[in-house]
């Protein structure tokens, strides 16, 4: 952390400190001057507390930072009073257990407040972590010889050229505002071990063959090493990974049963809403309003409750008493309102800049967006309760009670927030080419497997070469027994000469699956991603692909009557074939392999065709000796 940045936070720190101290001083001089000492003094920390936490906590775009930041300013407050309060504390019965008593009188108030505070500073800087890591990605700039994935990932040595764990998983390291000299040689020590591009693609001045679409341009490829052409006329893999690039769905699978297009229907409703909504000058009319109605009911309460007259301590000075007693109250309730608007709006308008360019470009995490709007509408109800019931008086009896709503409600704003993005948002995509030649080493040094009979053999016949676009996603927590970081991948395999998909790769519990593609997908690849495991499930069958469509472009009210009812009533297509997939791969057969229950009947039901490493390749003893691909262990060869 910068030197000056070190010096404010102690500054602060010192101040929150003496604040604290100072509490017992204004107390005993309360009767003297006209104006409040003690509330003005617990004023002044109430205020340089929220905004201290709340600024450190945003920039530090952390949860763990957020918390630490709340719970150590906070606390450093009530070191200055409990110190203090134990100096000048008068009970020559108890004189020698003064420490003791002190914090039975004061110790709830204090832990309502830090925790409180902690749960403040967590808000902030989830918050600020979120508005930070949207649109991680890694561009397809390089291109490298193919390597197995799951060998490059636990090093089982399978592939023919080395292997590197952080080929594909791999974050674009981003720099917090408070780098320090670890993170500086974390990032040179990444710069020097990146893996650098083993294949260059060249455009072909002319197009050889007639009819080729411009953009689909053809080339060759070299071997940037030995500056080799390995192969020629071959399509342009940049405009492959564009075209075939997947579009996210966030459903779990496809269903024709009541409940089926419950969800789907849902995420379109809400879709359609955002679409207007933060597109229009609508929405900061409308936090405007919130902002005025809560603050015209904060007003209105005071008036009621306490008699406060707002206008006449401008308009009207009456006694100078009158005036000194009431003004310190009215410019309190003045001064929160214009704050915490003016906190709220201040949000709205750089998350409206955000969440526009979120909706375009991942349109399966628009319900991560609306969850967002729905926090800031929260936050409006939650500040009228901590104006209305402010815990500004150390020494009042509904201290500890007006601090525990301060953590109950952003303890809700916290979990709404942080479900949201570790359910929803993908932190980060990685993108990948490789160039794979079917064959054997006899076919030259871009065949990748070190023995044969890890290679995928329903490939084809020799020489046949695939570009691999390989799509990495990065969620920071998958919620399991124990919780972890999960990355996943979607694989296309696209005919390098024709430019036309064959296959679609994606994992299941450690095992790879191939799924055909056997029509024209045009120019979309979908695909949908489980909740919570995120598993990739393609969609390779078009009538899948319309069938979702067809959900999705129904009216709105067909649409709500769907999120109801779980149907729309009408007969919604879906690809079946002569052969269910559950009969090629009947989950009592993948049962043999290690999966077992609900996990063997949901693979068994996918529509893949051929699997790689099906015992798990989470067994890496196993597949260190044992190939990835047998013929006997594929469903083709079943019964």
């Amino acid at each position: 952390m910068p030197i000056h940045r070190i010096s404010l936070v102690v500054g602060l720190g010192f101040m929150l400190f003496m604040l604290g101290y100072l509490s017992w001083y204004t107390t005993l001089i309360d009767g003297v001057l006209y104006l409040n000492q003690e509330q003005l003094v617990e004023y002044t920390a109430l205020f340089l507390t929220l905004i201290t936490v709340v600024g450190f906590s945003y920039r530090n775009q952390s949860l763990t930072g957020g918390l630490v930041t709340g719970a150590s300013l906070s606390l450093v407050f009530w070191l200055g009073f409990m110190l203090r309060t134990i100096e000048i504390y008068r009970d020559p019965l108890l004189n020698s257990l003064k420490p003791l008593r002190v914090i039975r009188i004061y110790g709830p108030g204090a832990l309502t407040s830090v925790l409180a505070f902690t749960f403040i500073g967590a808000f902030f800087g989830l918050l600020g972590y979120v508005y930070d890591r949207f649109f991680i990605e890694r561009p397809v700039e390089e291109a490298y010889v193919f390597r197995d994935y799951w060998s490059n990932v636990y090093s089982m040595g399978k592939n023919t050229r080395r292997e590197f764990i952080d080929l594909d998983q791999r974050l674009a390291l981003k720099l917090p505002w408070n780098l320090n000299l670890q993170q500086w040689w974390e990032r040179m020590a990444q710069s020097l071990t990146e893996k650098k591009p083993e294949l260059l693609f060249s455009r072909q001045k002319k197009r050889k063959q007639q009819g080729t679409p411009s953009l689909m341009g053809k080339g060759d490829v070299y071997d940037v090493s030995t500056g080799r052409r390995i192969a020629e006329g071959v399509i342009d893999p940049l405009y492959l990974s564009s075209k075939y690039r997947p579009s996210i769905l966030e459903m779990p699978s496809l269903s024709t049963g009541v409940g089926g297009g419950r969800r789907l229907a849902l995420e379109e409703l809400v879709s359609r809403f955002l679409g207007w909504f933060i597109g229009s000058r609508y929405l900061l009319v409308f936090y405007i309003m919130l902002s005025s109605i809560m603050s015209a009911l904060i007003i209105r309460f005071y008036r009621v409750e306490y008699g406060l007259l707002f206008v006449e301590v401008f308009t009207q000075w009456g006694t100078l008493d009158y005036w000194l007693t009431n003004f310190m109250d009215v410019m309190y309730v003045i001064a929160s309102c214009i704050l915490v608007s003016g906190l709220i709006l201040y949000f709205v308008y750089r998350w409206r800049s955000l969440s526009m360019d979120l909706y375009d470009e991942r349109p399966d995490e628009r319900t991560l967006i609306f969850s967002v709007y729905i926090c800031f509408i929260i936050g409006y109800w939650m500040s009228y309760r901590f104006i209305t019931e402010p815990p500004y008086i150390i020494f009042g009896g509904d201290f500890v009670a007006s601090w525990l709503v301060w953590a109950k409600w952003f303890f809700l704003l916290t979990l709404i927030l942080g479900l949201a993005y570790i359910f929803i948002h993908r932190e980060s995509e990685v993108s990948n080419i490789y160039l794979y030649q079917t064959g054997s080493m006899s076919q030259g040094e871009i065949y990748p497997y070190r023995d044969k009979e890890d290679e995928p053999y329903w490939l084809g016949e020799e020489g046949n070469l695939f570009w691999v676009l390989r799509y990495m996603y990065y969620w920071p927590m998958e919620i399991t027994v124990a919780p972890h970081p999960d990355w996943e991948r979607i694989e296309v395999w696209v005919n390098a000469v024709t430019g036309e998909p064959r296959w679609v790769v994606s994992d299941y519990h450690y095992r790879e699956l191939w799924y055909r593609v056997d029509e024209d997908l045009g120019d979309r690849l979908v695909a949908g991603l489980l909740l919570n495991f995120h598993t990739p499930i393609p969609l390779v069958k078009k009538d899948d692909i319309n069938a979702v469509e067809y959900k999705a472009r129904q009216p709105a009210m067909r649409l709500l009557q769907m999120m109801l009812l779980g149907h729309s009533g009408d007969d919604i297509p879906y690809s079946e074939g002569e052969n269910p997939w559950s009969d090629l791969h009947p989950p009592e057969w993948i049962s043999n392999y290690g999966l077992k229950g609900p996990t063997a009947s949901f693979c068994g039901n996918l529509k893949w065709s051929h699997w790689r490493y099906p015992w798990g390749v989470d067994d890496i003893e196993r597949y260190s000796k044992h190939p990835a691909t047998l013929p006997e262990e594929q469903p083709d060869n079943y019964g």
